[in-house]
């Protein structure tokens, strides 16, 4: 069983019921396989706009709108935001409103040693 995560680079949030609550780029993949450790990878432009993340919320559920609408919950822990795949297939993980503010304020340098981290 393979999971993938993409880690993403916040492009928009909204709280609207039957909307668009998160749209993201990912810009790292990392690949989960049995007994093995994760790979992660540094994604090209042209897989950062292939593996484009769309997520809404319609009532009070989360769906991977593109990855043929997948429920997903979401759960928030300091100063992430992940959206869990409710079949297991991945996760979505990226900063809470705050979270993203604070990165906005480090120097470029550490901000790209950031995501090489997360």
């Amino acid at each position: 069983m393979k999971i993938i995560t993409l880690i993403l680079m916040l492009v928009s949030m909204s709280s609207s019921a039957q909307e668009i609550v998160f749209e993201g780029t990912p810009i790292k993949r990392i690949v989960l396989e049995e007994e093995n450790d994760p790979t992660t990878r540094l994604l090209s432009k042209s897989e950062q706009i292939e593996y484009k993340v769309n997520i809404i919320k319609s009532g009070d559920s989360y769906y991977w709108a593109s990855r043929e609408n997948v429920q997903m919950r979401s759960e928030v822990s300091g100063f992430y935001i992940t959206f869990l795949a409710v079949n297991g297939s991945g996760y979505v993980r990226t900063l809470t409103s705050l979270g993203l503010e604070l990165f906005k304020l480090l120097p470029k340098l550490e901000q790209k040693k950031a995501i090489y981290i997360c």
